[in-house]
């Protein structure tokens, strides 16, 4: 398939938009993150540790910290030779019903406790289970659970991938789900008059159970040991190199601009009792770095005086798993801070029992699942949210986008000299690439009638390469009056541009993409969200450039796009409402709620503008832009024309306030209609 290609280097091009973020997430994190080992004092590091937990308790919305009564529910019982199995259920936020499998050691007790919060598999894997057999067999109640979406009973609708992702919209980051579910059983096990809760409660898990029981750790003072299992990395060294997906509840929003990952988050558990797992085989967390993670740690926990209290172990010939070695170390651990360690280990291979799914199961409803909980709160969030002003939505769309803070200045043009631009009949195509952000490109091609008479600029944001609206009479060609001898009414020069991420600036994939869940757009997403400066800003910054270098062409300059484009130019024409005359956005999202509000959606992760719906969606910021925009075929979730008869409610205060709504199956034609008409 033929291509027309502006930048010399192809690779280098579709890297652009990735380096970029994660230089961006290294700066930052670099710029914030306290040095631990040149922390002097104890005094300081409490001063730090402060500010760290203020930080980290502000990503999460206020609801975790204000749960519902558990309203426990017996399922089931099942007795084995060393445990018995006890399946209830109780609350955990909104209605949200967490399925625990209390296993329960022989004897009368009382018991402590241990928190087990499942990876992203389920509690009904031997991954899970066998550990907390281990416990209960050695006289802790072992509570395990299974996490939002993945394999387990919490699946439906509750993907983290799609219904997690969506939560960023109103400022519910999927982590709560997790992290409210292992509040909830630190709850319910304080409930139990047979659980010894004098010495507190124990918390450990693999994968993501681990990141969860990072996270509750450190936001419950109720527990006094932690053992993450293969899952403690950093940021830096490992997932902005690496790529590799993890899911979005791995990226607080903003994280890395306070200077906050794991290694800091583990920190924040000094001085209490700290043991990390890893298996020298992992095949996703490099034991070497966790190691690296662990001795930084030390020197926090030495200003305590307590260099006892934090040990690692890795186990050889293991990848990533929670094994039963892993769990008897773990144990060991336990021991230490339960005054237990007079108490024999008791473990037998040969009595780990093989549990069937239906003597875990414990039936939770799936009436209330992330997507109805990101639903009901778009719509309560439309109800409540202030009617602001145009200057005020500006502002807060500037400051999602953090654009105040990204350079618009061209540092270098570069135009294919005039003379060796060839004619094609009355107009020349010319090459055009605006460096910016030290060395970053954008490229656009630059059509206009050869009499070179100044008229009016058309700015056009595809999602294609710059070449494919002018391919075979195509629409640009349309408005530059291509094959016509004169002028046609209102004829504009064109500038086709590409901006981060699309055409030309596509992203290249990893090798990660290989797996069904890995996609370069989505981890970058998540990396630009943790980073505290969506993808959509760079595509934003680079229109502000684009309107930059067409003043020097005309004083009268339109804008438009699709698709992506389309939406990154009604956010840009915002910002920039001063600098342009109109706005032409072809087939965007009718609006970002409908996103929040549906059980999934086909838009690209990319488009994603965290905490938008707090304040403002795309039918409001049409209605600013009054008569200056004009919206063709505006799309559902799923990337499906809205019918007007269904959208007139969507858009009745924006064609109040003078936008025009189209629908026409003929878009191109539309698009040459508004830009040549005299409005």
């Amino acid at each position: 398939m033929a291509q027309y290609r502006i930048l010399k280097d192809a690779k280098k091009a579709a890297k652009q938009l990735e380096e970029e973020i994660i230089s961006f997430g290294k700066e930052i994190l670099t710029k914030s993150m306290p040095d631990l080992d040149k922390i002097k004092s104890l005094h300081e590091w409490e001063i730090e540790k402060d500010r760290i937990k203020s930080v980290i308790r502000s990503a999460f919305p206020s609801v975790i910290f204000n749960r519902d009564d558990l309203n426990v529910k017996h399922v089931s019982s099942h007795e084995f030779k060393n445990f018995k199995v006890e399946n209830v259920l109780f609350n955990s936020i909104l209605g949200w019903q967490v399925n625990a499998s209390v296993y329960i050691p022989k004897g009368e007790g009382p018991f402590p406790a241990v928190i087990c919060p499942t990876g992203h598999s389920s509690k009904f894997k031997e991954n899970y289970y066998i550990p907390a057999q281990i416990f209960a067999s050695n006289g802790y109640i072992a509570v395990s659970f299974c996490p939002p979406g993945c394999v387990g009973e919490h699946a439906y609708r509750n993907d983290h991938f799609v219904n997690g992702y969506s939560g960023w919209l109103n400022g519910m980051w999927s982590q709560t789900y997790f992290i409210a579910d292992a509040l909830a059983c630190v709850d319910y096990v304080y409930s139990l008059d047979y659980c010894d809760t004098s010495n507190k409660v124990s918390i450990t898990g693999v994968s993501g159970g681990g990141t969860t029981s990072m996270y509750t750790a450190i936001l419950d003072d109720r527990i006094s040991f932690l053992a993450p299992v293969c899952c403690v990395s950093d940021n830096i060294n490992a997932q902005f190199k690496d790529l590799y997906t993890a899911c979005p509840e791995t990226f607080g929003k903003g994280l890395a601009r306070h200077g906050i990952e794991t290694t800091y988050i583990l920190a924040l558990f000094s001085p209490k009792r700290l043991f990390v797992v890893g298996g020298e085989q992992d095949e996703v967390f490099d034991y070497k770095v966790t190691q690296k993670v662990v001795n930084k740690l030390k020197y926090i926990y030495s200003l305590y005086g307590k260099d006892s209290n934090i040990n690692s172990y890795f186990e050889k010939g293991t990848g990533h798993k929670y094994s039963q070695a892993m769990a008897l170390e773990v144990l060991k651990q336990m021991n230490v801070i339960q005054k237990r360690t007079d108490i024999p280990i008791l473990h037998n291979s040969d009595d780990i029992v093989h549990l069937e799914r239906e003597q875990l199961s414990c039936y939770p409803s799936a009436e209330v699942n992330m997507y109805t909980i990101n639903r009901d709160i778009a719509l309560q969030l439309k109800k409540d949210r202030p009617v602001l002003d145009n200057e005020d939505t500006a502002l807060v769309i500037k400051k999602i986008l953090d654009i105040d803070n990204m350079q618009t200045k061209i540092e270098h043009t570069y135009m294919s000299p005039l003379n060796k631009v060839p004619s094609r009949w009355c107009h020349k195509f010319r090459d055009v690439i605006l460096t910016h952000s030290n060395g970053k490109k954008i490229p656009l091609i630059h059509a206009f009638r050869d009499d070179y008479v100044k008229r009016p600029v058309f700015l056009w944001f595809g999602e294609t390469d710059t070449w494919e609206p002018f391919n075979r009479k195509g629409p640009l060609t349309k408005i530059i009056g291509f094959l016509e001898r004169t002028p046609i009414k209102n004829e504009h020069s064109v500038m086709s541009v590409n901006i981060s991420g699309l055409g030309e600036l596509d992203m290249q994939h990893t090798t990660y993409d290989a797996a069904s869940w890995n996609r370069i757009e989505r981890i970058l997403t998540y990396f630009s969200v943790f980073n505290d400066r969506p993808i959509m800003a760079y595509r934003i910054r680079d229109i502000l450039i684009a309107i930059r270098h067409a003043k020097k062409f005309s004083n009268e300059i339109s804008i438009g796009g699709y698709g992506i484009g389309a939406i990154s130019a009604i956010f840009a024409a915002l910002i920039s409402n001063e600098d342009i005359s109109k706005v032409i956005a072809v087939s965007p999202i009718g609006s970002y709620e409908m996103i929040a509000t549906e059980p999934s959606f086909n838009w690209p992760e990319s488009i994603m503008m965290p905490d938008i719906l707090k304040y403002t969606d795309l039918p409001s910021v049409l209605g600013h832009l009054g008569r200056k925009a004009v919206c063709i075929n505006p799309k559902d979730a799923y990337m499906n024309k809205l019918e007007s008869t269904s959208s007139d409610e969507i858009f009745d205060n924006s064609i109040v306030n003078g936008a025009k709504i189209i629908y026409d199956d003929d878009w191109e034609n539309a698009l040459v209609k508004e830009i040549c008409s005299d409005d």
